[in-house]
């Protein structure tokens, strides 16, 4: 099956707004996400982000972990094959953060059973590649 990329109106860039005004981890994948809403929708249908990390009380944690929450999992999944690998996996990074030995593991893992795995600092490089990862669709 084709995939149609349908293009919708370009979003306006915004300022950041993370909490305290401070450009973040999550600042750079919610733009990728609102960039993935208005350029490709039928991608952005495809794709989901992973609720691996953040800060909980001890309850929820336990109750998250119980359910399957796995740490080490990239932050965001692009559900769609292409003619290399079978899906597309990003981890967002901000400033000095670098991966975890625990995140190095899953994506050698990842990469292993075919998954394209890929960590940026920077949603427009996470873009970039998205739209050659796509070409090969």
């Amino acid at each position: 099956m084709a995939l149609r990329l349908v293009r919708r109106v370009k979003p306006k860039r915004s300022s950041s707004y993370s909490e305290g005004g401070k450009i973040c981890e999550a600042t750079h994948q919610a733009a990728f996400f609102r960039w993935l809403s208005f350029e490709l929708p039928v991608v952005r249908a495809l794709t989901f982000a992973c609720p691996n990390g953040g800060s909980r009380n001890l309850f929820e944690a336990v109750n998250l972990k119980k359910q399957g929450v796995t740490a080490g999992l990239p932050d965001v999944v692009i559900f769609i094959p292409n003619k290399t690998y079978h899906a597309f996996l990003i981890e967002f990074k901000f400033g000095k953060n670098k991966q975890t030995e625990i995140q190095k593991n899953k994506f050698d893992l990842l990469k292993g059973q075919g998954y394209k795995c890929a960590v940026y600092y920077d949603w427009e490089q996470a873009k970039k590649e998205v739209l050659e990862y796509l070409k090969d669709v």
